[in-house]
Protein backbone atom coordinates (compact mmCIF):
# COMPACT_ATOMS: atom_id res chain seq x y z
CA UNK A 1 0.00 0.00 0.00
CA UNK A 2 1.39 3.40 -0.98
CA UNK A 3 2.18 5.89 1.75
CA UNK A 4 -0.13 8.91 1.71
CA UNK A 5 1.60 12.05 0.56
CA UNK A 6 1.86 14.92 3.01
CA UNK A 7 0.43 18.32 2.21
CA UNK A 8 3.86 19.74 1.44
CA UNK A 9 4.59 16.88 -1.01
CA UNK A 10 1.88 18.16 -3.38
CA UNK A 11 2.52 20.85 -5.94
CA UNK A 12 0.26 23.88 -6.17
CA UNK A 13 -1.05 22.49 -9.47
CA UNK A 14 -1.96 19.17 -7.84
CA UNK A 15 -3.74 20.94 -4.99
CA UNK A 16 -5.76 23.02 -7.45
CA UNK A 17 -7.27 19.85 -8.90
CA UNK A 18 -7.95 18.09 -5.58
CA UNK A 19 -11.30 17.84 -3.89
CA UNK A 20 -11.48 20.40 -1.08
CA UNK A 21 -12.30 17.72 1.52
CA UNK A 22 -9.05 15.94 0.59
CA UNK A 23 -7.14 19.19 1.07
CA UNK A 24 -8.77 19.65 4.48
CA UNK A 25 -7.69 16.14 5.49
CA UNK A 26 -4.11 16.86 4.41
CA UNK A 27 -4.13 20.13 6.35
CA UNK A 28 -5.52 18.48 9.48
CA UNK A 29 -2.69 15.97 9.43
CA UNK A 30 -0.17 18.77 8.87
CA UNK A 31 -1.32 21.19 11.59
CA UNK A 32 0.19 19.47 14.61
CA UNK A 33 3.18 18.01 12.77
CA UNK A 34 4.25 21.40 11.42
CA UNK A 35 3.52 23.24 14.68
CA UNK A 36 5.71 20.77 16.61
CA UNK A 37 8.68 21.70 14.40
CA UNK A 38 8.30 25.44 15.02
CA UNK A 39 10.16 27.61 17.48
CA UNK A 40 7.43 28.52 19.99
CA UNK A 41 8.03 31.42 22.41
CA UNK A 42 7.61 30.75 26.12
CA UNK A 43 4.68 33.19 26.25
CA UNK A 44 2.74 31.13 23.70
CA UNK A 45 3.63 27.88 25.50
CA UNK A 46 2.38 29.34 28.79
CA UNK A 47 -0.83 30.56 27.14
CA UNK A 48 -1.47 27.15 25.54
CA UNK A 49 -0.91 25.42 28.88
CA UNK A 50 -3.37 27.77 30.64
CA UNK A 51 -5.99 27.39 27.90
CA UNK A 52 -5.70 23.61 28.04
CA UNK A 53 -6.17 23.66 31.81
CA UNK A 54 -9.24 25.87 31.47
CA UNK A 55 -10.90 24.45 28.33
CA UNK A 56 -9.28 21.10 27.58
CA UNK A 57 -6.68 20.12 24.99
CA UNK A 58 -8.48 21.31 21.87
CA UNK A 59 -10.67 24.01 20.41
CA UNK A 60 -12.60 24.43 17.19
CA UNK A 61 -11.59 27.14 14.73
CA UNK A 62 -14.11 27.08 11.89
CA UNK A 63 -14.28 23.35 11.10
CA UNK A 64 -10.85 22.49 12.51
CA UNK A 65 -10.58 20.80 15.90
CA UNK A 66 -6.98 21.41 16.92
CA UNK A 67 -4.76 21.94 19.93
CA UNK A 68 -4.07 25.47 21.12
CA UNK A 69 -0.86 26.33 19.26
CA UNK A 70 -2.25 25.25 15.86
CA UNK A 71 -5.45 27.19 16.72
CA UNK A 72 -3.39 30.35 17.25
CA UNK A 73 -1.53 29.71 13.99
CA UNK A 74 -4.78 29.29 12.06
CA UNK A 75 -6.14 32.52 13.53
CA UNK A 76 -2.96 34.45 12.80
CA UNK A 77 -1.86 32.99 9.47
CA UNK A 78 -4.76 31.09 7.96
CA UNK A 79 -5.80 27.49 7.43
CA UNK A 80 -2.97 26.64 5.03
CA UNK A 81 -0.05 25.54 7.22
CA UNK A 82 2.30 25.97 4.26
CA UNK A 83 1.82 29.74 4.77
CA UNK A 84 2.78 29.68 8.45
CA UNK A 85 6.09 31.26 9.47
CA UNK A 86 8.93 29.01 10.67
CA UNK A 87 8.82 30.57 14.13
CA UNK A 88 6.55 32.73 16.23
CA UNK A 89 7.38 36.10 17.73
CA UNK A 90 6.24 38.83 20.08
CA UNK A 91 3.12 39.68 18.03
CA UNK A 92 1.97 36.07 18.34
CA UNK A 93 2.48 36.17 22.11
CA UNK A 94 0.46 39.40 22.27
CA UNK A 95 -2.40 37.85 20.23
CA UNK A 96 -2.45 34.80 22.46
CA UNK A 97 -2.64 37.01 25.54
CA UNK A 98 -5.64 38.91 24.04
CA UNK A 99 -7.45 35.69 23.08
CA UNK A 100 -10.07 35.55 25.84
CA UNK A 101 -10.83 39.29 25.85
CA UNK A 102 -11.01 39.40 22.06
CA UNK A 103 -11.84 35.88 20.82
CA UNK A 104 -11.25 35.21 17.14
CA UNK A 105 -14.14 34.74 14.75
CA UNK A 106 -14.91 31.12 14.03
CA UNK A 107 -13.98 30.06 17.58
CA UNK A 108 -15.98 27.42 19.46
CA UNK A 109 -14.90 25.97 22.76
CA UNK A 110 -15.60 22.26 22.92
CA UNK A 111 -16.88 20.46 26.01
CA UNK A 112 -13.93 18.52 27.43
CA UNK A 113 -15.77 15.19 27.14
CA UNK A 114 -16.41 15.80 23.40
CA UNK A 115 -12.83 16.61 22.38
CA UNK A 116 -10.85 14.44 19.97
CA UNK A 117 -7.36 15.49 21.08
Amino acid sequence: MAKMKKLEDHTAEELKTMDYTDILALRKEAYHRIARKMEIPDGVKKWAFEMEKKYGPSVRIWKNEVNWVPALLIVRYGEDPMQWPPELGDDDVARAERWEKHPPSGLAYIAKDEQEA
